[in-house]
């Protein structure tokens, strides 16, 4: 009996140990502001959750966005701008969640066409090639998204449905896309979790993206 229960110790000991490893999450961020601050609320919510986090941002996102508003929510252990002090490669080997709160159209086409050019695509790519989780807030690189109407940009049906592809192509090679409105509760799921309590990880999971995201309605649900 006592043995039993020894074992039973051990295995919930190494499952905490399995799901704190899935809060140690990598961020990037690229250059796009398009729901920013929705966003970064689902980061702030996220590390009151316990998550904790190493920033890459790229050139472009380090100039657009607030990078000290972003130290102060994140509270990151490292923030580094365009070139992180490790190779993209070593840097995604040793995180099981990559989030992309920002990515822009041009991020978004690069590692859809396999292009590892920046070390924020190629950090995104290797982590799909590593079968991590990599959780994408698509409404700055989504040609549908309301805000970008407003900001001017009146695209073609074509223009549209080849941005719209690069998504696919994305959710083909396992990103979970959402948006930042779903951002929270994405990454949660994608690290085994529920808000306000722990799920044990199943044998099985569903495939990446392949669950409905409330958040995101029309052509783009199945994400």
């Amino acid at each position: 009996m006592a043995d039993e229960a020894f074992v039973q110790l051990l295995a919930q000991r190494v499952v905490e140990k399995l799901l704190a490893r899935q809060k140690q999450a990598l961020v990037v961020y690229t250059g796009s502001n398009i729901g920013e601050a929705a966003a970064l609320e689902a980061m702030g919510r996220l590390r009151g959750e316990g998550f904790t986090f190493r920033v890459l941002l790229s050139r472009g996102a380090s100039g657009l966005l607030d990078v000290e508003r972003l130290r102060s929510v994140l509270e990151p252990e490292k923030l580094w701008v365009e070139a992180p002090e490790e190779t993209p490669e070593a840097l995604t080997a040793r995180y099981d969640t990559i989030l992309v709160p920002a990515m822009t159209v041009h991020t978004a086409a690069h590692v859809a066409a396999c292009m590892a050019d920046t070390p924020a695509s190629a950090v995104i790519l290797d982590g799909l090639m590593r079968g991590k989780n990599v959780v994408v807030n698509i409404d700055g690189c989504c040609p549908d998204n309301a805000e970008r109407l407003k900001r001017g940009f009146h695209m073609a049906e074509p223009l549209k449905q080849a941005l719209r592809n690069n998504l696919e192509t994305l959710r083909s090679f396992g990103a979970r896309l959402t948006t930042s409105g779903g951002l929270y509760d994405k990454t949660l799921r994608a690290a085994g979790y529920r808000p306000g309590r722990r799920r044990r990880p199943r044998g099985r999971r569903p495939s990446p993206g392949s669950r409905r995201d409330p958040a995101i309605s029309g052509w783009r649900a199945g994400f």
